[in-house]
């Protein structure tokens, strides 16, 4: 394996403490007490269909900016966010540009890092992606992003022109990812999976799921709790297949 190539929202950053702390700072600037992590629910809900309509061809192809922009303006009068400024709400968009990563992340990357290629593959655009690298202290190689296909995943163009760019074969590509869906649309077009288990992305739960309950269940090159992990299984991965070449 050669390179690996990380889905971000969820996998890679807590986008649900990020968005719900924002939403509490936001609503407390106008006096609004809200559930905000109902907010954050509902803010992350519009996203996979806003996205679908770009790749059917209902909507014409905006950026996740765009798109997150067009959600929370419908989110604000529920809110009693209404009254925001323009420049506080370009502000709270904003924050998907600096949410906090998961905390095995820093470490797992730079473990992974010392034998292959990194690089996100996500569908926020190129700049939200840089947003995160620099808030979490990220180093990629290069950032990739479905606005380099002009569609979202789990459209399989997205998964070909980051191996295009790679100059790699998809075989040498693992994505990784929090997503059975991401998973699955990435080895339809040759790519290796690893699979990450992020209980808390939509919130606390009662109880969590538990990695040894659900990996069983998951169709999947790797599956890991957690990105140091990821790379202990990854360096026994890469030595089996040498081994059967």
């Amino acid at each position: 394996m050669k390179a690996l190539v990380f889905d971000v929202f969820g996998t890679l950053v807590d986008w649900h403490t990020g968005v719900r702390q924002a939403g509490e700072l936001a609503g407390r600037s106008v006096g609004s007490e809200r559930d905000w992590s109902q907010f954050a629910l509902d803010w992350r809900a519009g996203y996979g269909p806003a996205m679908a309509a770009v790749n059917d061809g209902r909507a014409s192809w905006q950026t996740i900016d765009g798109i997150h922009r067009a959600i929370l303006d419908g989110l604000l009068a529920g809110y009693g966010l209404e009254t925001l400024t323009e420049a506080d709400k370009q502000e709270l968009n904003k924050v998907w540009h600096r949410l906090p990563a998961w905390p095995d992340v820093g470490a797992g990357l730079d473990l992974l890092r010392r034998n292959h290629l990194l690089a996100p593959l996500s569908n926020g655009n190129v700049s939200l992606l840089i947003g995160l690298a620099r808030t979490n202290g990220w180093r990629w190689d290069c950032v990739l992003s479905s606005e380099l296909a002009g569609k979202y995943k789990p459209d399989p163009s997205v998964y070909r022109t980051a191996a295009r760019l790679l100059d790699l074969n998809s075989a040498e590509i693992m994505m990784v990812a929090a997503h059975v869906g991401d998973l699955r649309a990435a080895a339809a077009t040759g790519m290796a999976t690893g699979w990450i288990h992020r209980p808390l992305e939509f919130g606390p739960v009662a109880p969590p799921s538990k990695f040894h309950e659900v990996s069983q269940m998951i169709d999947a090159d790797l599956v890991a709790p957690d990105l140091t992990t990821l790379s202990r299984k990854l360096a026994d991965f890469n030595k089996g297949n040498s081994a059967g070449t």
